[in-house]
């Protein structure tokens, strides 16, 4: 490596390339709005960097959480721990949902298999399992009995 730094003009369109190489794409162009914003005038190299680094690792988890999301292809994509029916009709335990919800289950390499009569809301929420599970970190697979078991049969011998 050169023991030698230069210093040379640097603008955004010379960085741009280096930032598509680098797959920094985003990070430089934000590096190009702060430099517009006045606000941010006084700011240290150290703080610039903070600010794009937190941006862009937020920016690649949106990313990671919308390709784990499409890949668990859910029916309701919109269901949410946080909205979960309690009527009383539907019998739901609180405590057990709590700790399915926990998602302690999955390390441990153990299944969740979701049971009820026909429109009690199990697709709902496995898929708001599935999102959960998605949201932190974890790919997923919903799939109903019904196709789990003809998959399985196409395996016995």
């Amino acid at each position: 490596m050169n023991d030698k730094i230069t210093t040379c003009p640097c603008s955004f369109e010379t960085l741009k390339p280096m930032g598509k190489r680098l797959r920094l794409t985003t990070m430089i162009e934000h590096a190009e709005e702060l430099s517009i914003d006045e606000s941010t005038h006084g700011w240290s190299i150290n703080q610039r960097l903070d600010v794009l680094c937190r941006t862009e690792i937020e920016r690649r988890e949106g990313v990671a959480l919308n390709r784990r999301l499409k890949e668990a292809k859910l029916e309701y994509v919109d269901a949410d721990f946080r909205r979960i029916d309690y009527d009383p009709k539907r019998q739901l335990d609180m405590a057990r949902i709590n700790t399915v919800f926990a998602l302690d289950w999955i390390p441990r390499k153990q299944n969740c298999i979701i049971t009820g009569t026909t429109g009690t809301g199990k697709t709902w929420l496995a898929n708001a399992i599935c999102r959960a599970a998605c949201i932190r970190g974890y790919k997923v697979m919903s799939i109903r009995m019904s196709m789990l078991l003809r998959k399985l049969s196409r395996f016995q011998t």
